[in-house]
């Protein structure tokens, strides 16, 4: 979970104050799910802030060793 709270705290248009929140919200077959939730200084930025966050959680998980399911990594990060 710190993995992507911090990747939610990295981004420039993320408030730190509150702080971002991760909240794990269940269980699939061979998945654990979590959502981010954070506030953001610009809501018409939601959408690339939200895109910004996923890319670099792949990114983080990439560096962590940490991988899907399937075993391929979450997504092709340059």
């Amino acid at each position: 979970m710190e993995i992507l709270r911090a990747a939610a705290e990295s981004h420039p248009m993320v408030l730190l104050s509150p702080k971002p929140t991760v909240l794990m919200t269940g269980f699939a077959a061979d998945t654990m799910n979590f959502e981010v939730k954070a506030l953001v200084r610009d809501i018409n930025a939601g959408g690339s802030v939200r895109s910004d966050i996923t890319v670099e959680v792949a990114r983080r998980f990439n560096a962590a060793g940490i991988q899907s399911r399937n075993g391929l990594a979450p997504l092709p990060v340059a």
